[in-house]
This record gives structure tokens, C-alpha cells and sequence, in this order.
């Protein structure tokens, strides 16, 4: 950055009224009309979205990883505790139909009941990040910059609208084979 003649701040790319809203009804001294003034803020303004929405999707992410990292620890630990429970059987390991049949005590069975439980919300658990996935992939395919009103005066960054121009979509081929099997066998 710069000071020009006036003492004011120049960034070698327009006046500061360029990036806020005071423009609206007068033009910046470095633009030629107002409609240049104009898209030089949209685009301004799409720029900062796309910086944000890149810095989101980042940070969502880094968050899914773990979730997803957990909740896969929670399977296999619960899977690996349920085969000690049923592990004095000698037809190790047993499906769900042969437990059913083998005789256990009333607490093992509790256990085995609370394991599937939790294998069952471990589940629940990946199914829910590969929701917060698809969202994290639609803010870092934003390509345009639109708003839409969220609350009387509010407005809020159009996600469905921004990136639908490039037909983007939530692809599983983008993630590991290994994730996408363990997200399969849920």
C-alpha cells in the first residue's frame, strides 16, 4: 500500500468506497462511471466471499476428519469388545444370527445390546459428517456471489444459488476408497 497526494491509503487497486456500500450514489474518483465503480465492488465483495468460503471449507473439514476418525474408533472398539464377550464360543467371530443363539448372561447380553448401540450411533455419526462433507464441498465450489434475504433486513450468501452454475456436485470419487468403504459398510 500507498499514500497518494491526499494522504489517503491506495492499494493500487481502487478507493476504499470501492469495497463498502457508501459508493452507491456517487463514483469513485478513480472510476470512470459508476457502473465501473460498481462491479469493481462486486467484485471486491466476490473476492472476500470466495476467500471465506475457502477458509470455511478448510476448517470444516479439518473438523470432519476428526469427527469421522472417532466415530470409526468407536466401531472398532465396540466391535472389538463385543468379539471378547462372545469369544469363549468357539465359532468366533459370530454374526448377528448366531449370537442370538448362543446362550449369554443376562450383563453380556446388555453389553452386546449397548455395543450395537453404539456401533449404531457410530454410524449415525459418519452419516451425519458425510452430510456436513457435502455441505464443506458446496462452499469451496462457490462460483458466483448472490444473496438471499435469511431475516427481515438480513442477508446471507446464496450457497445453492453460487454453485450451481458449474453443475458442481458432491462427487465420492473425491474421497478415499477407504473412507467411501467404511462409509458403505455402515
Amino acid at each position: 500500500m500507498s499514500f497518494d497526494n491526499a494522504n489517503n491509503i491506495n492499494d493500487n487497486r481502487t478507493d476504499e468506497c470501492c469495497s463498502s456500500d457508501a459508493h452507491l450514489n456517487t463514483r469513485c474518483r478513480s472510476c470512470p462511471s459508476k457502473a465501473t465503480c460498481l462491479k469493481i465492488a462486486r467484485q471486491n465483495r466476490f473476492e472476500g466471499a470466495m476467500e471465506m468460503a475457502g477458509a470455511m471449507a478448510h476448517e470444516l473439514n479439518q473438523i470432519l476428519q476428526q469427527v469421522m476418525g472417532y466415530s470409526d474408533l468407536i466401531s472398532y472398539e465396540a466391535e472389538k469388545l463385543s468379539g471378547l464377550i462372545v469369544q469363549k464360543q468357539d465359532s468366533y467371530p459370530l454374526d448377528s444370527d448366531q449370537i442370538n443363539e448362543i446362550s449369554l448372561s443376562k450383563t453380556e447380553t446388555e453389553a452386546l445390546e449397548t455395543l450395537d448401540s453404539m456401533m449404531n450411533v457410530s454410524g449415525k455419526l459418519c452419516h451425519a459428517a458425510d452430510e456436513m462433507g457435502k455441505f464443506a464441498w458446496k462452499i469451496a465450489s462457490v462460483q458466483d456471489y448472490r444473496t438471499r434475504e435469511y431475516l427481515p433486513g438480513k442477508h446471507i450468501f446464496d450457497l445453492d444459488f453460487s454453485g450451481e452454475r458449474k453443475n458442481l456436485e458432491f462427487n465420492s470419487a473425491d474421497f478415499s476408497d477407504h473412507e467411501m468403504n467404511k462409509r458403505n459398510q455402515l
